[in-house]
């Protein structure tokens, strides 16, 4: 009798199709899954509504933000694709309509600004490249137009992306001049015109157009569209020597500011042209200071991304980084999907990076709120004119189940020991598990991709404690294991695992029990 392991939480999902590559535990399906949680494959938290009825007309949520006017005052301001910019007091209320009129389904950023000197309001200022650059005053009751805006923006020629820089706001994106970048004051962060206000031209010719922007590494870097990446070269004492440098003519950002997100101090990532996700490093060792890495290459999922969502909305994209649980949110349509449903999410808590993908929200909108332990937690806004809180501790959406969902790669289990490769009769699977409930967890045996029956696993404390001793111990939260007979023969084996109730399951690994009977029969 032989017995192989099958890590479940140590790999996350692949594309390779190579044997020779694959390694025993590699997913090939991850759904509704989250490593982040001691490194056991648990279900993704739920989804509560923060408000009890859809926004008037049931709009879809363009974006949010978590707006502190004052350091005990928390506000959640929302932009909505019928062009209504709405104030909640976080009773999910949304009493305050702050404008209406804009320009209907526009991509939307809000940027936090203004508190330039004591006494000046902080400003919440919300760009969408079609309309005048609103700005929220303080804990105001409306918004009102930007004051003193460059001649070029104006009409539908609006910027649709704008950050801090030093201490002046940088604004970008206009359609008539699309490689132009504008600084406002830094005594006055809604005056575009005055003495002292600057502009930079970026590569003009080189690219379509700028369309996502950030300060990481202590730079201003820049991204285009379709390719182009730059940052401002700003170590001459005046800014008349300052210009802008070249990182990449390789790598773009999708076509919207949501598109970049900083991880940490060394990290950020970003949503390429193509749908890669890659990711950008500072680097002394680099002439551009940085360096870039293509975790979608690297993971092998360049085919899983084409066959999986619709790359087509990648203008609709929003990134989010969940710094609590060390993951990278982003958000996708589904192949043939019209409004953005699935989440690709990114789990840096090891060495090796995993992803799974989200399929119970729609997301149009991702943003993260300030909890009341001041931890950011992740907001998602809906194609209905809902807003909800994610990663909730019950697992249900409104109160309905969703399903979790995971399959191994099929392995000979050659890479766990040589001799393994042979034809098998397999006899037992074993389930390790962390106790959660009295629920069941469905795991389908698959042989040469026959399926050979579905055996169920209780993810109670009745389990034998591990080290697995006999006889089982069955009290206290140790890891447990429980054993099923299955049948089957061949060379390959893979196990889709289910829950389709409002329960989490704790998995650790599975271990496969089988007699070897020959090379080939």
């Amino acid at each position: 009798m032989s017995l192989a392991p099958i890590t479940l939480a140590a790999r996350g999902l692949t594309g390779e199709k190579d044997p020779s590559r694959l390694e025993t535990g590699d997913l090939i399906l991850a759904s509704n899954v989250d490593f982040a949680g001691g490194n056991l494959a648990q279900k993704e938290g739920g989804s509560t509504k923060i408000n009890a009825a859809a926004l008037s007309g049931a709009p879809a949520i363009m974006k949010g933000h978590d707006w502190w006017p004052a350091s005990a005052t928390q506000r959640r301001v929302v932009a909505t694709a019928d062009g209504t910019l709405y104030k909640d007091d976080m009773t999910g209320a949304f009493a305050t309509t702050l404008k209406s009129g804009l320009g209907a389904t526009k991509l939307t950023q809000m940027i936090e600004g203004g508190a330039e000197d004591a006494g000046n309001d902080p400003k919440l200022f919300v760009v969408n490249g079609n309309d005048v650059v609103q700005v929220l005053a303080a804990d105001g009751a409306t918004t009102s137009n930007l004051a003193s805006p460059p001649a070029d923006w104006s009409g539908a020629n609006q910027p649709s992306l704008m950050f801090p820089f030093r201490n002046v706001m940088l604004g970008a994106g206009n359609l008539n001049f699309p490689s132009q970048v504008y600084a406002s004051l830094g005594s006055d962060h809604e005056d575009y015109v005055s003495a002292g206000t600057w502009t930079l031209n970026v590569y003009p010719g080189k690219g379509q157009r700028l369309v996502a922007g950030l300060l990481a590494f202590g730079r201003a870097w820049l991204w285009k569209y379709p390719v182009g990446i730059y940052w401002i070269e700003d170590s001459a004492s005046a800014v008349s020597g300052w210009y802008a440098k070249e990182a990449s003519n390789q790598y773009g950002a999708a076509p919207t500011p949501h598109a970049v997100a900083q991880i940490d101090e060394a990290i950020v990532a970003f949503l390429s042209q193509t749908g890669s996700l890659v990711l950008m490093q500072e680097s002394s060792g680099a002439l551009t200071g940085a360096t870039f890495t293509d975790l979608t290459k690297a993971l092998n999922l360049r085919d899983f991304m084409r066959n999986t969502f619709n790359l087509g909305r990648l203008n609709r994209a929003q990134m989010l980084w969940y710094d609590d649980k060390k993951q990278l949110h982003v958000a996708l349509a589904a192949l043939g999907s019209s409004v953005e449903d699935r989440r690709l999410v990114v789990d840096f808590n090891e060495e090796r990076t995993r992803v799974e993908v989200t399929t119970k929200d729609v997301n149009e909108a991702l943003w993260a709120e300030l909890d009341t332990d001041r931890i950011p937690r992740p907001i998602a806004g809906d194609n209905a004119g809902f807003v909800r809180k994610l990663d909730q501790v019950a697992r249900a959406v409104d109160g309905s189940a969703y399903t979790f969902a995971m399959q191994t790669a099929p392995t000979d289990f050659s890479d766990v020991n040589a001799r393994f490769m042979g034809y098998k009769l397999f006899r037992a699977l074993h389930l390790e598990y962390a106790p959660s409930g009295n629920f069941s967890v469905s795991v389908e045996v698959i042989v040469d991709g026959r399926s050979m029956g579905t055996v169920t696993f209780l993810m109670d404390t009745a389990g034998s404690t591990l080290p697995f001793v006999l006889p089982g111990v069955l009290s206290g939260d140790e890891l447990r294991r429980r054993t099923r007979d299955i049948v089957g023969e061949g060379y390959y084996l893979s196990l889709k695992l289910t829950e389709s109730g409002q329960n989490n399951p704790k998995l650790a690994r599975a271990w496969a029990e089988f007699d070897l009977v020959g090379v080939s029969r």
